[in-house]
């Protein structure tokens, strides 16, 4: 069960996410757009 604040809007955002992400876009570049996105942050900030 999630007890977070923003739980209600959560599932609502994830389900339109899942129906309207690109055929391309797959777990491993979501991954990856991660990655870089944290090491973006670090740069920025260090």
């Amino acid at each position: 069960m999630n007890d977070i604040l923003l739980a209600p809007l959560e599932r609502p955002a994830l389900k339109w996410f899942a129906t309207h992400m690109p055929a391309w876009v797959n777990p491993d570049i979501l991954t990856l757009v991660r990655i870089f996105g944290g090491v973006s942050i670090v740069l920025i900030v260090s």
